[in-house]
């Protein structure tokens, strides 16, 4: 009688720690892998420096991370729409750190209130992490520690309700300042200004290391500061414009593929510094462009190849804008604004993470679009990246669409 009592009692125990697995385990979603991502120790420190003097403690920045990165995920158009989301997923997240939803209020006054500066920090410690594990440019440049792809985006805002986004007498906008890493096609700075800041403006208050090569449109023409690059051992590449005026010095012996019309070094009107030219035809559209760069030591074909690359930084855009919720926002204030931004960017971040590590075929658009479908699912992400075809990947590099 005792032992079956015993038995009973033992069974019983079995059956209840089996039943508390499966109870833990239906928490380990989607959702709790990608937070594993995140830096939670960095996080908690910059939440302490950040929080100092806080009078309301109720939620802390991670938290407020956590949601954010849920609402950019799932594309949540309103800070309703956050809230219901969290009540039906209100399990989901407890085991996430949200230990009740935020209200739609708490959040915006979060957003509001709360520096943007602590998400962009956060963004910074992902970065570090991005870079370790991200593939190499496919450009090996003597001389060069890196290429830099450099271009500004304008998001549009509705004047009356972002009075600060300033941009022209009647409409709003904030600009987006980028330099896109050819290693991963990381960013490597993001400066955000309202939409009637130059690109040029922002780009001379920027520091960059000697050794590298910033690839930019004619946006960013200025003499003066093209000599300065040149001072501190900084390369560029960018087209002349049509109404330059210049004078030719010697033209540049050597062999030139089928492309390059002309190679030649010159002096700009009012510069003192030799520059080089280079007349290259396009084979796609039969149309001469003209380069001009200080990087005398690059064939003339390579040079060609490097500003292409520059597309690479409009592809980037077009993703950004298509699959990261950075057109409409949260709250009006321009610290709400840069803080949905920085989150937005930090999913990217997780995004290109997963893609350095597992090396797997799917874009990043398929993987995010996976990630929407089974946010709070118990599929496993590893098994949706193991590549289902034994072709190699074509190029280490993101593939964003």
């Amino acid at each position: 009688m005792v032992r079956n009592r015993f038995l009973a009692k033992r069974k019983f125990a079995t059956t209840a720690f089996c039943k508390e697995s499966r109870t833990m385990a239906q928490y380990n979603t989607v959702f709790h892998t990608l937070t594993k991502i995140l830096p939670r120790h960095e996080i908690d420190r910059l939440d302490r420096k950040y929080g100092q003097g806080d009078k309301r403690r109720k939620t802390s920045r991670y938290v407020q991370l956590i949601v954010m990165l849920m609402a950019q995920i799932l594309g949540l158009k309103g800070l309703r729409e956050i809230e219901q989301a969290q009540k039906s997923k209100q399990k989901r997240l407890y085991h996430l750190g949200v230990k009740a939803p935020v209200s739609r209020s708490a959040l915006s006054r979060m957003n509001d209130e709360r520096s943007a500066d602590f998400f962009k920090d956060v963004f910074q410690q992902m970065l570090q992490s991005c870079k370790a594990h991200a593939p190499g440019s496919q450009f090996k440049l003597p001389g060069v520690n890196r290429l830099i792809l450099m271009d500004a985006t304008t998001i549009q805002l509705c004047l009356k309700v972002f009075p600060w986004a300033t941009y022209t007498q009647t409409k709003g906008a904030i600009k987006l300042h980028f330099g896109l890493n050819d290693d991963g096609y990381l960013p490597d700075f993001m400066v955000a200004t309202t939409g009637k800041v130059h690109e040029i403006n922002v780009a001379k208050s920027l520091d960059y290391q000697p050794g590298s090569m910033i690839c930019m449109d004619r946006g960013y023409t200025d003499y003066d500061w093209w000599e300065e690059l040149t001072r501190k051992g900084i390369y560029f590449v960018t087209r002349l414009k049509s109404n330059a005026v210049y004078d030719e010095i010697r033209r540049r012996a050597g062999r030139r593929s089928k492309n390059i019309v002309d190679d030649e070094t010159i002096k700009l009107n009012g510069s003192q510094t030799p520059f080089r030219l280079i007349h290259y035809i396009s084979p796609e559209d039969q149309h001469e462009y003209h380069f001009i760069t200080n990087a005398m030591h690059l064939s003339a074909q390579t040079i060609a190849d490097v500003y292409k690359e520059r597309w690479q930084i409009e592809l980037f855009f077009k993703w950004v804008k298509q699959n990261l919720k950075i057109k409409t926002f949260l709250g009006t204030s321009a610290n709400a604004v840069m803080t949905q931004v920085w989150v937005a960017l930090c999913l990217y971040l997780i995004l290109a993470f997963i893609r350095f590590i597992s090396k797997t075929v799917y874009t990043m658009r398929e993987i995010l679009n996976w990630i929407r479908i089974n946010l709070f699912s118990n599929e496993i992400l590893d098994d949706y990246l193991v590549p289902k075809m034994t072709e190699p990947i074509v190029s280490p590099q993101l593939a964003l669409f």
